[in-house]
């Protein structure tokens, strides 16, 4: 079977769904027969003298199938399951396990891919990543110590609240998902929170880099759980900053975010979803972009990592097909002139944030605002806020 042959058979290929083991391994086929016409030439002239058509086509598959492990060993692209991707029958699955088992964590090169970085980075490293693809992730962001103790810390709550959004708006209620638990107020639950996630010091020296740009200081935006449960479909895509239309600009962020993963983040439970470059789009409000498969990303982390990624990025939570809840907590600062989205300084009273470090009170909002060249804000009495706890 000539090259020709086998490009008509893939283009009558169609495959709902996914992509057939059958059809990657003919487009791999093509595409070393058109490299090496010496090796085709032999196969051909071996197949063509069978008389037997289905010892022929054995043949071809199987020099195939091998020439499409050499495939997927040789490019380096993002994680996938080999036998869910290509959708390996049940008669080929021995090929992609027991002695090649590995093969599960070689990549899709169709697949855009955010880049991942280990804990000890330096920002200066991060920032090129960002620039590029408006979000990376981070591993071990928080220690298993931190993660544990906000676990337990949230439990009771996560236990005790019930799926759905609390809007009582249509729009609202899909964008938050009847099958996701979502509950803020966290730096009143949780010291651990404050100290290493609030307080972490690759989110705060990131939104010092991007928010300090447009405003004198910022604050916490939210803090809050996202546990989305089995069955929940994906998120509609956004961007963060949509909370304020009016402040956007092309010139600087008006928000910064992470997220934790208190569990680990898959593509199949509902791991966030990202269109890298994204952040580069004109601005505007965006919900419910469409985008083709080969551009999107999925945050793929294990616990304890944390995706910091800008409010002009385009994401959204991705569907949860599992029977378990995926676990994560985000955290957001908006810029200190803009009205964030929790009201922390209702649900972190006086005498809870008299406890805490000066830093971690500003940024819940029991401190001021002084604008570069301007006035002050948010005072008491025309006196910083934090001269509360003088």
């Amino acid at each position: 079977m000539r090259a020709s042959q086998r490009t008509r058979k893939l283009e009558a290929s169609e495959v709902d769904g996914g992509t057939n083991v059958d059809v990657v391994v003919d487009v791999v086929l093509v595409v070393v027969v058109e490299a090496f016409p010496e090796i085709a030439d032999v196969s051909d002239v071996d197949v063509e003298e069978q008389d037997n058509e289905k010892a022929s086509n054995t043949m071809v598959k199987s020099f195939s199938e091998h020439v499409c492990i050499f495939f997927f060993l040789v490019f380096d692209v993002n994680t996938f399951d080999v036998q869910e991707t290509l959708r390996v029958p049940r008669d080929k699955q021995k090929l992609f396990s027991s002695d090649a088992s590995f093969l599960k964590m070689v990549h899709d090169k169709s697949m855009a891919a955010l880049e991942i970085f280990d804990n000890g980075v330096s920002i200066e490293q991060i920032i090129p990543a960002l620039e590029r693809d408006g979000a990376v992730i981070i591993r071990d962001l928080l220690s298993t110590e931190a993660t544990n103790q906000i676990i337990e810390d949230l439990s009771e709550t996560l236990e005790t609240s019930t799926p759905g959004s609390k809007s009582g708006i249509e729009s609202w209620e899909d964008f938050h998902g009847d099958k996701t638990v979502r509950f803020c107020g966290l730096a009143a639950k949780s010291r651990a929170f404050v100290d290493h996630a609030l307080l972490n010091e690759y989110l705060i020296k990131v939104s010092d880099h991007y928010l300090l740009k447009g405003c004198a200081d910022y604050w916490l935006n939210t803090g809050q759980v996202m546990a989305v449960g089995s069955s929940e479909p994906a998120q509609y895509l956004h961007r963060d900053e949509d909370n304020w239309p009016e402040a956007m600009s092309e010139d600087h962020e008006i928000t910064f975010s992470c997220m934790y993963a208190l569990s680990d983040f898959t593509k199949e439970n509902g791991g966030t979803v990202v269109i890298p470059g994204s952040q580069n789009l004109p601005t505007g409000v965006i919900r419910g972009l469409e985008v083709p498969p080969e551009e999107i990303a999925y945050a793929v982390m294990p616990a304890g990592s944390g995706m910091i990624y800008s409010g002009k990025v385009v994401h959204g939570a991705g569907a949860n097909i599992t029977e378990q809840m995926r676990y994560g907590m985000h955290v957001s600062f908006v810029a200190g002139w803009l009205r964030p989205e929790e009201a922390s300084p209702l649900v972190i009273d006086k005498e809870t944030a008299a406890t805490l470090p000066p830093r971690a009170r500003q940024l819940l909002g029991w401190g001021s605002y002084h604008s570069v060249g301007g006035g002050r804000t948010w005072l008491v009495d025309f006196d910083d806020a934090e001269h509360l706890f003088d």
